[in-house]
């Protein structure tokens, strides 16, 4: 996603990752069983978000 948007745009997705406050939060929620989510602007206006959920047990049975 980073990539995607280059410079000078991918510093909120590349500070998100590396600010580990935050990680570290979204990925005990995520170990917890809740969803994260980020939205990032482009220099355009357009809105990413993303969203991360944890795999359901039940889910990756029906796989």
């Amino acid at each position: 996603m980073a990539e995607q948007l280059g410079v000078p745009y991918e510093g909120g997705v590349r500070a998100w990752m590396e600010g580990l406050g935050e990680f570290d939060g979204a990925v005990a929620a995520l170990v917890g069983g809740s969803a994260v989510a980020l939205t990032v602007v482009d220099g355009d206006g357009c809105a990413y978000a993303l969203v991360a959920r944890p795999v359901v047990a039940e889910l990756e049975a029906a796989a």
